[in-house]
């Protein structure tokens, strides 16, 4: 028998430290976390990559039958950018009555094209894709509360993984 192969390395290291950006929005909190340079070195190979995160953690009584959105969102000027993938955890909760309900928010990216133009892909992707002409990049969670005075909870998390070329 021969001898096992020795595995490349593979380290992982932030850049930057996160700093926590928090949005007020009546009556709960959204926490938004701007988006840091994460170096990921396999063998020699160095790709530095970004990423876009949005965390929503909210509870109380819905004011009125209404849409909640919070989004993350990153300036490219016309790059092409290479989104390796995005992905989304989490759910909403709604009682009354003595009856419970879960559901999913919805998590989806906006692709701003530099002619003008978009594109949406929804969460999760995880094959990479090439998009050239890059505006800016939108990550984005939306969900619905309601009627009025519903109690609810809601504990959302997406992110999106890219890298400009």
């Amino acid at each position: 028998m021969g001898q096992p192969r020795a595995q490349s390395p593979c380290v992982i290291s932030l850049d930057d430290v996160l700093e926590p950006v928090l949005f007020t929005i009546y009556p709960t909190q959204i926490l938004r976390t701007v988006g840091t340079s994460l170096n990921v070195t396999k063998a020699s190979h160095a790709m530095a990559k970004e990423w876009l995160n949005v965390f929503i953690d909210q509870a109380g009584a819905s004011q009125a039958t209404q849409w909640i959105t919070a989004k993350d969102i990153a300036q490219l000027q016309g790059r092409t950018v290479r989104i390796h993938e995005s992905d989304r955890s989490g759910a909403v909760t709604m009682s009354a009555q003595g009856l419970a309900s879960y559901g999913d928010a919805e998590v989806y990216l906006k692709i701003n094209l530099q002619n003008g133009g978009f594109r949406y892909l929804s969460a999760p992707l995880h094959t990479s894709i090439e998009v050239p002409g890059v505006q800016s990049l939108e990550l984005t969670i939306v969900f619905l509360t309601g009627p009025a005075g519903t109690p609810y909870r809601a504990l959302v998390n997406a992110h999106c993984v890219y890298e400009l070329i």
